[in-house]
């Protein structure tokens, strides 16, 4: 099994595994391998109760022939022998087809040193393949058998878990670990690390030097985290997330520790970047049982949506065209914005004051209820009508949070209309002026983007 021996043998939890034979043999119930039981950041992904298992079984008695003929039908080479629901061992298709067919299986039953439970972690079940020399397992379920695991069991399994270019896990890892960890009670920090310029590597450079950067920055994250805390993943493409149950600043300030050191690659002059968004780290209070997945899915798209705003412009690639926005980028839009909100019997009333290159207007709105983006949002727009009134504004989703540095950042998308012609703007902004003033201030720009997008397009229709 050469794929088991390349894994790193992390020190988690092996949970309970029950063997037979003799003292050197027998592992004990409970054994921990490497660290407290209380450190939930190793928390395993998947079990082994989660694979697909080997559930086919004869009795003691069946005959030989028998035995074959199920291996046959099921395309395996081994059965497990199970009498009065208890398990004995196993037959393999090699030794049966070398004993008489009409004998019984328990002539030639193999028996099993190490029985596995359920709950073992996937990863250490590699393990424990690895240092045992395993084929196959049995796996019980409080003293139950539930059906043999086989060594290619765990490679399908590592190889969707697992991203073997730079070691780590995919996304489900993360996610997974999260939503144990809240449920263990403990606050949940997550950071998004997006890589800046990445397509230029690949472009400049060839994907085989994108790996090489994929692979360093792999390596300068793994080795800044605490092993017994936090869980780094590759998210996708040209992105990482880490999780930890450590206090947020001690996270910040690891991975401040790698941006701010030179990330090299051979064949690249220019150093690795990348830009990095936090969220979580700062609740107080316990959350709703009910929502822990939910909760952690936020948290990372929340971390997701402050990395953008801190995202570099791309490098110049020559004879490369630009694309249209499709990442939110942040606002540089000079403008002075007022804006009161004040309850109603109702619901909220907004009255805004926007001044842009010189030129005021006023915006009003009354909204039902307690959508306060809404009233916020549509007051803004009215205003904006009347100092660009041959351009329309429709404001398709947003949302509101508060980034690293405590400062209130809008994210939003913005259907932006012009002479029957429209254009789809995502961007952002921050303001320390409050939640308010950053939604304003967002929408002026997707305003100015969107316009001058469309006008660049109704330039070059009537060349």
């Amino acid at each position: 099994m050469p794929y088991f021996e390349d894994l790193e043998r992390s020190e988690t939890v092996l949970g309970e595994l029950v063997a037979h034979g003799s003292p050197s043999e027998v592992y004990e119930a409970g054994a921990d391998i490497g660290r407290p039981r209380e450190s939930v950041a190793r928390l395993p992904m998947r079990t082994v109760g989660d694979l697909s298992l080997v559930g086919d079984r004869v009795d003691p008695i069946s005959t030989v022939s028998a035995a074959l003929r199920l291996m046959q039908e099921r395309g395996q080479r081994v059965v497990s022998v199970v009498e009065d629901s208890q398990f004995r061992g196993i037959v393999t298709r090699d030794r049966a087809l070398m004993a008489a067919p009409d004998a019984p299986v328990r002539e030639i039953v193999e028996t099993l040193v190490i029985e596995m439970p359920s709950r073992t972690p996937v990863r250490n079940a590699a393990r424990l393949f690895v240092e045992n020399g395993l084929d196959c397992v049995p796996i019980m379920d409080s003293g139950e058998f539930k059906g043999l695991l086989l060594a290619n069991h765990l490679l399908i399994e590592l190889g969707r878990s697992w991203d073997p270019m730079t070691g780590l896990s995919w996304s489900d890892r993360l996610r997974e670990w999260g939503a144990e960890t809240l449920e263990l009670g403990s606050e949940v920090t997550i950071a998004f690390i997006d890589l800046n310029d990445f397509g230029a590597y690949n472009k400049r450079h060839g994907h085989i030097v994108g790996d090489r950067v994929l692979k360093a920055v792999a390596q300068a994250l793994t080795q800044v985290i605490d092993s017994s805390a936090d869980v780094l993943v590759r998210y996708g493409g040209d992105e990482f997330a880490i999780g930890t149950s450590r206090p947020r600043r001690e996270l910040e300030a690891a991975i401040k520790s790698v941006a701010t050191r030179s990330i090299q690659v051979d064949g690249v002059t220019e150093p690795v970047s990348f830009a990095v968004g936090y969220a979580g780290g700062k609740r107080t209070k316990e959350r709703d049982k009910v929502h822990y997945a939910s909760t952690l899915d936020n948290l990372i798209n929340l971390a997701s949506r402050d990395a953008l705003t801190h995202k570099q412009s791309p490098l110049s690639i020559e004879a490369a065209e630009a694309p249209p926005v499709e990442r939110p980028t942040e606002s540089t839009t000079p403008a002075s914005i007022q804006i009161e909100v004040e309850p109603t019997a109702d619901g909220l009333r907004c009255m805004t004051s926007v001044t842009l290159h010189g030129q005021t207007a006023l915006g009003f709105h009354e909204e039902k209820g307690e959508d306060r983006i809404g009233a916020v949002a549509k007051a803004v727009c009215r205003a904006l009508a009347r100092l660009r009134p041959e351009t329309s504004m429709a404001l398709q989703d947003a949302i509101v949070y508060r980034r690293w540095d405590g400062h209130p950042v809008a994210v939003i998308e913005v259907s932006v209309s012009q002479r029957q012609r429209s254009r789809t703007v995502k961007t952002s902004a921050h303001s320390p002026e409050g939640p308010d003033a950053a939604l304003a201030t967002a929408l002026v720009d997707a305003l100015i983007k969107g316009s001058e997008a469309l006008g660049r397009e109704s330039r070059i229709l009537e060349d």
